[in-house]
């Protein structure tokens, strides 16, 4: 048992090397694609409340890509639960042994941890039913809302140390402001950018400069959010300051807070440095560069987490 991790996920035992393999995949696509499903609600609701009047013509163009990103985030999220299933039931055979079709059954339907599966996969659908009769994207936003919430269910929310609701409530706050933060960031390089070259240089360099003024104060309330949840959720699985250095747990979470100091010190930057000048097409280059590097960060980040939470965490080993 030397060799073993317990996977606070599964309840179970499996050997260290897991914590790299497709377990650990499937919860950071799963990361990937709810920030991406939230970002894409809240783009969309600032262009709408923002930008639609300044610049109707592209941002009608921005609707329908923020519509197709939000879809595609639907299914990735779906993708990402059927392989963290798979991932859970292998966890529970031993090596080149089949799954039973009984095993799979009871997974979903008799444990807890299925129970939350099936919600967060029963979210993932919704987002996609919704989208297919509803082509405005900014209303999924309470579904992202839900599916942020819905999430730590098959975490190390429910053994939290002060109680489930409370690990639950931390957990999804976390999350929530997270894609609001990072998730946003995405779709302002991704469409900010790709989507509109069609836009003369001129009003696009404006567009951009309006997009990140209405972000920025948005983004500064969901980094304080993030940190503060983050900081509770530490305190609350660590407990004591000894832990942070001689357990696999604490030394994770170092090197997640590293991470997240520097996303959060490049988002800093951007908004005191780049924002102000924004309004010219250097600036707008400018700012391209360091926020795709602020996502980058932060896709290592959503890495650091997904392994950080199939470690046991201190305070529930003792």
């Amino acid at each position: 048992q030397s060799s073993a991790i317990f996977n606070q996920e599964s309840g179970t035992s499996f050997p260290a090397r897991s914590l790299l393999d497709l377990f650990t995949f499937a919860r950071w696509l799963g990361y990937a694609a709810t920030f991406a499903l939230i970002g894409a609600a809240t783009f969309q609701t600032l262009l709408r409340i923002r930008l639609n009047r300044y610049h109707p013509k592209a941002c009608s163009d921005l609707f329908r890509l923020t519509r197709r990103v939000a879809v595609m985030a639907a299914w990735v999220l779906l993708v990402a639960l059927g392989l963290k299933l798979r991932g859970q039931l292998l966890s529970l055979v031993d090596p080149g042994e089949a799954i039973p079709a009984e095993m799979v059954k009871a997974m979903i339907v008799s444990s807890a941890w299925g129970h939350g599966w099936m919600l967060q996969a029963c979210g993932a659908l919704l987002a996609l039913v919704t989208l297919a009769i509803v082509a405005d994207t900014w209303i999924i936003l309470p579904i992202a809302v839900v599916i942020a919430g819905l999430a730590p269910l098959t975490g190390h929310a429910v053994e939290n140390s002060w109680g489930s609701t409370a690990g639950i409530v931390l957990h999804g706050v976390h999350q929530l402001g997270g894609g609001v933060w990072l998730g946003t960031l995405s779709l302002i390089v991704l469409l900010g950018y790709g989507g509109t070259r069609r836009v003369q240089a001129d009003e696009r360099d404006q567009l951009l400069a309006r997009l990140v003024n209405a972000y920025s104060p948005i983004a500064l309330g969901a980094v304080g959010i993030t940190v503060l949840a983050g900081l509770l959720m530490a305190y609350s699985y660590i407990r004591t300051l000894s832990a942070v250095w001689t357990t696999s747990y604490g030394q994770t979470l170092l090197v997640k807070t590293g991470l997240l100091v520097l996303t959060a010190g490049l988002g800093a930057y951007n908004w005191r440095m780049v924002r102000p000048a924004l309004g010219s097409s250097v600036a707008s280059r400018r700012l391209l560069r360091s926020a795709t590097l602020e996502l980058i960060v932060g896709t290592l980040l959503l890495a650091a987490t997904s392994i950080l939470v199939a470690l046991p965490a201190p305070a529930m080993q003792g």
